[in-house]
Protein backbone atom coordinates (compact mmCIF):
# COMPACT_ATOMS: atom_id res chain seq x y z
CA UNK A 1 0.00 0.00 0.00
CA UNK A 2 1.36 3.46 -0.98
CA UNK A 3 1.96 6.26 1.11
CA UNK A 4 -1.40 8.22 -0.72
CA UNK A 5 -3.39 5.18 0.19
CA UNK A 6 -2.60 5.14 3.78
CA UNK A 7 -3.12 8.86 4.14
CA UNK A 8 -6.67 8.14 2.39
CA UNK A 9 -7.50 5.25 4.43
CA UNK A 10 -6.47 6.81 7.59
CA UNK A 11 -8.79 9.92 6.99
CA UNK A 12 -11.39 7.77 6.79
CA UNK A 13 -11.15 5.39 9.86
CA UNK A 14 -10.93 9.13 11.65
CA UNK A 15 -14.30 10.12 9.94
CA UNK A 16 -15.89 7.19 10.84
CA UNK A 17 -14.43 7.34 14.06
CA UNK A 18 -15.78 10.81 15.00
CA UNK A 19 -19.24 9.71 13.52
CA UNK A 20 -19.73 6.57 15.84
CA UNK A 21 -18.60 8.74 18.93
CA UNK A 22 -21.03 11.59 18.12
CA UNK A 23 -23.92 11.61 20.09
CA UNK A 24 -27.74 11.45 18.99
CA UNK A 25 -29.71 12.29 21.75
CA UNK A 26 -29.92 13.20 25.54
CA UNK A 27 -30.97 11.98 28.98
CA UNK A 28 -33.38 13.79 31.76
CA UNK A 29 -33.23 11.24 35.33
CA UNK A 30 -34.89 11.89 38.15
CA UNK A 31 -36.94 11.20 41.66
CA UNK A 32 -40.10 13.02 42.83
CA UNK A 33 -40.23 12.13 46.33
CA UNK A 34 -43.75 11.89 48.00
CA UNK A 35 -45.26 11.01 44.51
CA UNK A 36 -47.66 7.85 43.38
CA UNK A 37 -47.77 6.20 40.20
CA UNK A 38 -48.30 8.95 37.77
CA UNK A 39 -46.66 10.23 34.29
CA UNK A 40 -43.80 11.95 33.92
CA UNK A 41 -44.03 14.66 29.83
CA UNK A 42 -41.47 16.15 28.29
CA UNK A 43 -41.88 18.82 25.54
CA UNK A 44 -39.36 20.46 23.73
CA UNK A 45 -39.04 21.89 19.94
CA UNK A 46 -36.29 19.85 17.79
CA UNK A 47 -35.92 19.87 13.51
CA UNK A 48 -39.17 22.06 12.97
CA UNK A 49 -41.80 20.56 15.59
CA UNK A 50 -43.05 20.25 19.10
CA UNK A 51 -41.89 16.95 20.31
CA UNK A 52 -43.85 14.97 23.00
CA UNK A 53 -42.86 11.95 25.49
CA UNK A 54 -44.10 10.66 28.41
CA UNK A 55 -42.96 8.18 30.74
CA UNK A 56 -44.53 6.43 33.80
CA UNK A 57 -43.31 7.53 36.99
CA UNK A 58 -41.50 3.66 38.88
CA UNK A 59 -40.63 3.82 42.64
CA UNK A 60 -40.92 7.85 42.06
CA UNK A 61 -38.02 8.04 39.46
CA UNK A 62 -37.80 8.22 35.65
CA UNK A 63 -35.46 8.57 32.58
CA UNK A 64 -36.40 10.40 29.48
CA UNK A 65 -34.90 11.01 25.89
CA UNK A 66 -35.20 13.04 23.45
CA UNK A 67 -32.85 14.46 20.00
CA UNK A 68 -31.55 17.72 19.11
CA UNK A 69 -28.39 19.19 17.49
CA UNK A 70 -28.73 22.12 19.26
CA UNK A 71 -29.33 23.88 22.68
CA UNK A 72 -33.58 23.67 22.83
CA UNK A 73 -35.51 24.19 25.99
CA UNK A 74 -37.73 21.36 27.66
CA UNK A 75 -40.86 21.45 30.11
CA UNK A 76 -41.47 18.85 32.32
CA UNK A 77 -44.60 18.44 33.81
CA UNK A 78 -45.95 16.04 36.19
CA UNK A 79 -49.37 14.43 35.71
CA UNK A 80 -52.33 17.04 35.33
CA UNK A 81 -49.52 19.54 33.50
CA UNK A 82 -48.45 20.20 37.11
CA UNK A 83 -45.39 22.00 36.43
CA UNK A 84 -41.64 20.34 37.29
CA UNK A 85 -38.81 22.47 35.83
CA UNK A 86 -37.41 24.18 32.84
CA UNK A 87 -34.55 22.97 31.44
CA UNK A 88 -31.76 23.32 28.41
CA UNK A 89 -30.76 20.27 26.65
CA UNK A 90 -29.10 19.23 23.43
CA UNK A 91 -27.49 15.94 22.34
CA UNK A 92 -24.93 14.73 24.94
CA UNK A 93 -26.70 16.06 27.98
CA UNK A 94 -27.22 13.65 30.61
CA UNK A 95 -29.30 15.69 32.99
CA UNK A 96 -30.27 15.12 36.89
CA UNK A 97 -33.15 16.31 38.56
CA UNK A 98 -34.74 15.77 41.62
CA UNK A 99 -38.19 17.16 43.23
CA UNK A 100 -40.67 16.96 46.29
CA UNK A 101 -44.00 16.92 45.32
CA UNK A 102 -44.64 19.40 48.57
CA UNK A 103 -42.38 21.75 47.35
CA UNK A 104 -42.19 21.80 43.74
CA UNK A 105 -40.50 25.23 43.45
CA UNK A 106 -37.38 24.37 45.05
CA UNK A 107 -35.98 21.45 42.15
CA UNK A 108 -32.65 20.54 42.42
CA UNK A 109 -30.70 20.16 38.64
CA UNK A 110 -27.47 19.51 37.53
CA UNK A 111 -26.16 17.92 34.19
CA UNK A 112 -25.69 21.85 32.55
CA UNK A 113 -24.55 25.28 33.64
CA UNK A 114 -28.04 26.65 31.98
CA UNK A 115 -30.34 23.86 33.62
CA UNK A 116 -29.12 24.93 37.54
CA UNK A 117 -28.64 28.20 37.06
CA UNK A 118 -32.59 28.03 35.87
CA UNK A 119 -33.33 25.91 38.91
CA UNK A 120 -31.13 28.03 40.99
CA UNK A 121 -33.07 31.17 40.27
CA UNK A 122 -36.66 29.16 40.75
CA UNK A 123 -35.64 28.33 44.27
CA UNK A 124 -34.31 31.83 44.58
CA UNK A 125 -37.74 33.45 43.68
CA UNK A 126 -39.90 30.90 44.95
CA UNK A 127 -42.13 33.03 47.03
CA UNK A 128 -42.68 35.50 44.18
CA UNK A 129 -43.36 32.61 41.24
CA UNK A 130 -46.15 31.29 43.70
CA UNK A 131 -48.43 34.37 44.59
CA UNK A 132 -47.83 35.46 40.95
CA UNK A 133 -46.58 38.91 41.56
CA UNK A 134 -45.65 39.65 37.47
CA UNK A 135 -43.54 43.15 38.57
CA UNK A 136 -41.40 41.23 40.64
CA UNK A 137 -40.62 38.27 38.80
CA UNK A 138 -40.17 40.68 35.62
CA UNK A 139 -37.33 43.14 37.55
CA UNK A 140 -36.28 39.74 38.68
CA UNK A 141 -35.41 38.18 35.47
CA UNK A 142 -33.72 41.89 34.60
CA UNK A 143 -31.37 41.72 36.81
CA UNK A 144 -30.12 38.17 35.80
CA UNK A 145 -30.04 38.62 32.09
CA UNK A 146 -28.36 41.93 32.90
CA UNK A 147 -25.63 39.73 34.80
CA UNK A 148 -25.67 36.40 32.47
CA UNK A 149 -25.80 38.33 28.85
CA UNK A 150 -24.03 34.65 27.27
CA UNK A 151 -25.88 32.80 29.67
CA UNK A 152 -28.54 30.40 27.60
CA UNK A 153 -30.22 30.55 31.01
CA UNK A 154 -31.22 33.81 30.18
CA UNK A 155 -33.38 33.20 27.31
CA UNK A 156 -34.89 30.47 29.09
CA UNK A 157 -36.04 32.38 31.87
CA UNK A 158 -37.07 35.00 29.73
CA UNK A 159 -39.40 32.36 27.65
CA UNK A 160 -40.66 30.43 30.54
CA UNK A 161 -41.21 32.77 33.20
CA UNK A 162 -41.21 36.68 31.61
CA UNK A 163 -44.67 37.75 32.11
CA UNK A 164 -44.80 39.99 28.43
CA UNK A 165 -48.40 41.71 27.94
CA UNK A 166 -47.55 45.15 29.33
CA UNK A 167 -44.01 44.67 29.46
CA UNK A 168 -43.09 44.41 26.29
CA UNK A 169 -40.98 47.04 25.59
CA UNK A 170 -38.58 45.64 28.28
CA UNK A 171 -38.87 42.24 27.34
CA UNK A 172 -38.10 44.20 23.81
CA UNK A 173 -34.65 45.71 25.45
CA UNK A 174 -33.87 42.92 27.33
CA UNK A 175 -33.91 40.01 24.60
CA UNK A 176 -31.65 42.58 22.64
CA UNK A 177 -28.91 42.26 25.74
CA UNK A 178 -28.80 38.55 25.09
CA UNK A 179 -25.49 37.42 23.05
CA UNK A 180 -26.69 35.91 19.50
CA UNK A 181 -25.16 32.42 20.85
CA UNK A 182 -27.24 32.33 24.09
CA UNK A 183 -30.90 32.84 22.37
CA UNK A 184 -31.13 29.75 19.40
CA UNK A 185 -34.16 29.37 17.74
CA UNK A 186 -34.66 26.22 19.61
CA UNK A 187 -34.75 27.72 22.81
CA UNK A 188 -36.72 31.12 21.92
CA UNK A 189 -39.96 29.27 20.08
CA UNK A 190 -42.43 31.55 19.36
CA UNK A 191 -41.63 33.91 21.66
CA UNK A 192 -40.65 36.76 19.45
CA UNK A 193 -43.74 36.09 17.34
CA UNK A 194 -45.49 37.28 20.37
CA UNK A 195 -43.63 39.93 21.21
CA UNK A 196 -43.46 41.39 18.05
CA UNK A 197 -47.18 41.34 17.62
CA UNK A 198 -47.20 43.66 21.10
CA UNK A 199 -44.75 45.86 20.35
CA UNK A 200 -46.14 46.52 16.72
CA UNK A 201 -47.58 50.10 15.42
CA UNK A 202 -51.14 48.46 15.12
CA UNK A 203 -51.26 47.04 18.48
CA UNK A 204 -50.01 50.13 19.79
CA UNK A 205 -51.40 52.75 17.68
CA UNK A 206 -54.15 55.38 19.35
CA UNK A 207 -57.48 54.17 20.21
CA UNK A 208 -60.76 54.83 17.98
CA UNK A 209 -63.97 55.29 18.32
CA UNK A 210 -65.46 51.90 18.28
CA UNK A 211 -69.12 50.78 18.00
CA UNK A 212 -69.91 48.01 20.30
CA UNK A 213 -72.97 45.58 21.08
CA UNK A 214 -74.50 46.24 24.64
CA UNK A 215 -76.28 43.90 26.68
CA UNK A 216 -79.56 45.88 26.47
CA UNK A 217 -79.21 44.96 22.97
CA UNK A 218 -78.66 48.09 21.85
CA UNK A 219 -75.26 49.38 19.87
CA UNK A 220 -73.25 52.22 21.80
CA UNK A 221 -70.24 54.12 20.60
CA UNK A 222 -67.08 54.07 22.60
CA UNK A 223 -65.09 57.74 22.29
CA UNK A 224 -62.09 58.15 23.74
CA UNK A 225 -62.49 61.96 24.31
CA UNK A 226 -66.04 61.83 26.08
CA UNK A 227 -63.70 60.97 29.64
CA UNK A 228 -60.38 61.90 30.41
CA UNK A 229 -59.21 58.17 30.94
CA UNK A 230 -61.11 54.87 30.04
CA UNK A 231 -60.69 51.41 30.99
CA UNK A 232 -61.03 48.37 28.47
CA UNK A 233 -61.34 45.33 30.39
CA UNK A 234 -61.03 42.30 27.94
CA UNK A 235 -62.60 39.15 30.22
CA UNK A 236 -63.53 35.64 29.60
CA UNK A 237 -67.45 34.17 30.41
CA UNK A 238 -66.29 32.33 33.71
CA UNK A 239 -67.63 34.08 36.32
CA UNK A 240 -65.04 33.00 38.78
CA UNK A 241 -62.53 34.58 36.40
CA UNK A 242 -64.26 37.74 36.81
CA UNK A 243 -64.77 38.19 40.60
CA UNK A 244 -61.26 39.52 41.36
CA UNK A 245 -62.21 41.84 38.40
CA UNK A 246 -65.58 43.20 38.52
CA UNK A 247 -65.20 44.96 42.33
CA UNK A 248 -62.35 46.92 41.14
CA UNK A 249 -64.87 48.46 38.21
CA UNK A 250 -67.37 48.81 40.96
CA UNK A 251 -64.58 50.86 43.21
CA UNK A 252 -63.20 53.39 40.05
CA UNK A 253 -67.11 53.96 38.56
CA UNK A 254 -68.32 55.01 42.24
CA UNK A 255 -65.03 57.04 42.63
CA UNK A 256 -65.05 59.06 39.49
CA UNK A 257 -67.79 60.93 37.50
CA UNK A 258 -68.32 59.91 33.55
CA UNK A 259 -66.82 62.74 32.51
CA UNK A 260 -63.77 62.03 34.31
CA UNK A 261 -63.74 57.86 33.79
CA UNK A 262 -65.54 55.56 31.49
CA UNK A 263 -65.20 51.48 32.19
CA UNK A 264 -65.96 49.07 29.25
CA UNK A 265 -65.89 45.26 30.35
CA UNK A 266 -65.44 43.23 26.94
CA UNK A 267 -66.35 40.21 26.70
CA UNK A 268 -64.62 37.36 24.65
CA UNK A 269 -67.12 35.61 24.78
CA UNK A 270 -67.66 32.67 21.97
CA UNK A 271 -71.59 33.49 21.47
CA UNK A 272 -73.97 36.11 23.23
CA UNK A 273 -75.89 33.33 25.31
CA UNK A 274 -72.62 32.32 26.98
CA UNK A 275 -71.97 36.25 27.44
CA UNK A 276 -75.26 36.97 28.77
CA UNK A 277 -75.39 34.05 31.11
CA UNK A 278 -72.10 35.34 32.96
CA UNK A 279 -73.33 38.70 33.62
CA UNK A 280 -76.98 37.72 34.39
CA UNK A 281 -78.09 39.33 37.89
CA UNK A 282 -74.67 41.69 37.74
CA UNK A 283 -75.31 45.39 39.36
CA UNK A 284 -72.65 46.93 37.15
CA UNK A 285 -72.89 50.75 35.97
CA UNK A 286 -70.26 50.45 33.04
CA UNK A 287 -70.74 49.46 29.90
CA UNK A 288 -70.48 45.72 29.28
CA UNK A 289 -69.88 44.59 25.90
CA UNK A 290 -69.92 41.59 23.09
CA UNK A 291 -68.44 41.81 19.95
CA UNK A 292 -69.18 39.05 17.45
CA UNK A 293 -66.16 37.43 16.38
CA UNK A 294 -64.67 38.48 19.96
CA UNK A 295 -60.98 39.69 19.61
CA UNK A 296 -61.22 38.85 15.78
CA UNK A 297 -64.02 41.25 15.17
CA UNK A 298 -62.85 44.46 13.17
CA UNK A 299 -63.05 47.03 15.99
CA UNK A 300 -60.84 44.94 18.01
CA UNK A 301 -58.67 43.08 15.76
CA UNK A 302 -56.05 45.92 15.54
CA UNK A 303 -55.52 45.78 19.41
CA UNK A 304 -53.92 42.39 18.80
CA UNK A 305 -55.16 41.10 22.70
CA UNK A 306 -52.89 38.04 23.34
CA UNK A 307 -55.14 36.47 25.83
CA UNK A 308 -57.49 37.71 28.98
CA UNK A 309 -57.73 39.21 31.40
CA UNK A 310 -56.07 41.83 29.77
CA UNK A 311 -56.54 45.31 29.87
CA UNK A 312 -56.19 48.91 28.32
CA UNK A 313 -55.86 52.08 30.14
CA UNK A 314 -56.60 54.74 27.06
CA UNK A 315 -56.35 58.61 27.80
CA UNK A 316 -58.85 61.14 25.80
CA UNK A 317 -56.89 61.43 22.98
CA UNK A 318 -57.19 57.58 22.37
CA UNK A 319 -53.03 56.84 23.43
CA UNK A 320 -52.47 53.58 24.79
CA UNK A 321 -50.89 54.78 28.32
CA UNK A 322 -50.97 50.52 29.83
CA UNK A 323 -51.72 47.39 27.72
CA UNK A 324 -51.36 44.48 30.15
CA UNK A 325 -52.75 41.63 32.47
CA UNK A 326 -52.59 43.53 35.71
CA UNK A 327 -56.01 45.06 37.13
CA UNK A 328 -53.82 46.41 40.19
CA UNK A 329 -51.64 47.96 37.51
CA UNK A 330 -54.03 49.59 35.34
CA UNK A 331 -56.07 50.68 38.61
CA UNK A 332 -53.15 52.51 40.13
CA UNK A 333 -52.36 54.61 36.74
CA UNK A 334 -55.87 55.62 36.80
CA UNK A 335 -55.94 57.17 40.35
CA UNK A 336 -52.70 58.28 40.33
CA UNK A 337 -54.01 60.36 36.99
CA UNK A 338 -57.15 61.19 38.24
CA UNK A 339 -55.87 62.31 42.08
Amino acid sequence: MNKLNVIVLLVVLLAMSMACSEKTEFSIKGEVEGADAQMIEMIYYANGSIKHEVVSLEDGKFELKGASKSPTLVALTLSGRTPLATVVAENGDELKCKFNIADLLHPQVKGNGPSADISKFVGENAELIDRKDVDAINKSIAEFVGNNRDNLASSALMVAYFYVPGYELLADSLMGLVEPSARPQTVMQNFNALLSSQLSSQARADIKPMSLYERKDTVVRYHPTAQSYSLLAFVSDDRRSRDSIVPRLFELVERYPLRRFKAVEVSLASDSSSWRTSVDGDSAKWWQVWAPGTVASVSLRQLSIPRYPFFIVVDSIGTQLYRGGSITTARKLITDRLH
